[in-house]
Parts: structure tokens; C-alpha cells; sequence
């Protein structure tokens, strides 16, 4: 019900951002690649938004010997240790500071090793701004090149200045006279072919 997805947005907003339970109530493909497409498309964004929400160094996994691999910030986010792997590897980097040794390919093959000597990574000030940018993109994809700037701000803990700085340098156009759902502020319209803002040169150096 209503009621209950409101309840669970409110109390777990980490675990379900509300633009993803908005997005829930949209009219699926009717086709069924296209369908089952689309909902892994929306069941990774919603995997994004959750990795977003990480602050400080991340633990490597650890093997438990009722559970298999194991990694405390992935069980309590919910995610998958298959995305979690790839979340991992496309968005954080080594924490340099952990002076942790990195795992051989010897090592590898054992996992208690590499958990041991696996070193912590960091959800960085770069890699944040990458990741935010891939959440701007799947979101323009599955709303078929059209987004409110605001859409997915708090979940990005931006501004909605930002968010349309991002999408601009997407491609799109941010029209102010377009409303979001009747509830005004701007939309971002990705049309073709696309039109990358120009590069700044900066400050004319002094003399």
C-alpha cells in the first residue's frame, strides 16, 4: 500500500530512496527484453544510490564460515556481493593511509589471506562525483532523456544547482520553463544530437 511504502521511504531512506519508489509507480515496457531490461537498469541505480551513502574506509570482506563472504556496509545496505564487487572496483580507490599490503595473486587463491591482507578503500571526493555522474546518466535512461534537477539530489546530498551543472555537462538542456510533475523548479532535456558545454580557460593570467 501507499501507506507502507511511505513508512518504509521514511524509515529506511538509505535503503529506498524515494525518486526509486516514485519511479516504482511508472508503467513498465510492455516488451519483455525491454521489461526485464529495464528493471535490472532500476535495481542497479537503486544499488548506486545506496553505495552513495558511504562515508570513511571500507572494510574488505571477510570469510565467515556460515556465511561465506561476508562484508558488514554491503549486508547493511542490502547489496549483493556481486554489485557490491563491481560498485567497489568502478568507484573507490586504495586507502593509501591503511599501509596495508596488497594482496598477490598467490593470495588470491586463499581467501582468509586476502581478506587479512586486503587493503581498506575510500569512496573518494573524484570517485563520488564519477559515481553521481553514472546515477545522472541511468537516470536519464530509464526516463527517456528527461529529469527533474532535483530528482535525485538529497540522495546525492547536492543542490539542485549542482545536479544541473552535472546534467549539463551530460549533454542536456536545463529549461526553467518546464515544470517537474506540477511542482515546478527545472528539468533537464537530453536531446540530439548533444551539446557539450564549451571548456573554460580560466583567469587570463596576470601580468
Amino acid at each position: 500500500s501507499t501507506a507502507k511504502r511511505d513508512r518504509a521511504v521514511a524509515e529506511s531512506p538509505q535503503l529506498w530512496p524515494a525518486y526509486i519508489v516514485d519511479t516504482l509507480d511508472d508503467p513498465l515496457p510492455t516488451e519483455k527484453s525491454a521489461r526485464h531490461g529495464y528493471l535490472k537498469q532500476l535495481t542497479f541505480l537503486t544499488y548506486m544510490l545506496r553505495f552513495v551513502t558511504i562515508s570513511g574506509p571500507i572494510k574488505p570482506k571477510k570469510r565467515d564460515a556460515g556465511r561465506g563472504d561476508y562484508q558488514q556496509d554491503a549486508a547493511k545496505l542490502q547489496i549483493p556481493l556481486s554489485a557490491w564487487d563491481q560498485l567497489l572496483a568502478q568507484y573507490t580507490e586504495q586507502d593509501l593511509r591503511d599501509g596495508m599490503p596488497i594482496p598477490s595473486e598467490e593470495d588470491a587463491d586463499h581467501g582468509g589471506a586476502q581478506s587479512a591482507r586486503a587493503p581498506k578503500r575510500l569512496l573518494t571526493r573524484t570517485c563520488r562525483e564519477k559515481l553521481c555522474l553514472h546515477v545522472l546518466t541511468l537516470a536519464l535512461v530509464l526516463r527517456d532523456g528527461r529529469l527533474p534537477c532535483a530528482a535525485l539530489a538529497s540522495s546525492l546530498s547536492l543542490t539542485e544547482e549542482k545536479c544541473a551543472f552535472y546534467l549539463k555537462q551530460l549533454g542536456c538542456t536545463v529549461d526553467a520553463k518546464h515544470r517537474a510533475g506540477g511542482e515546478g523548479g527545472r528539468v533537464a532535456v537530453l536531446k540530439l544530437p548533444l551539446t557539450f558545454p564549451k571548456l573554460s580557460r580560466g583567469a587570463p593570467a596576470s601580468r
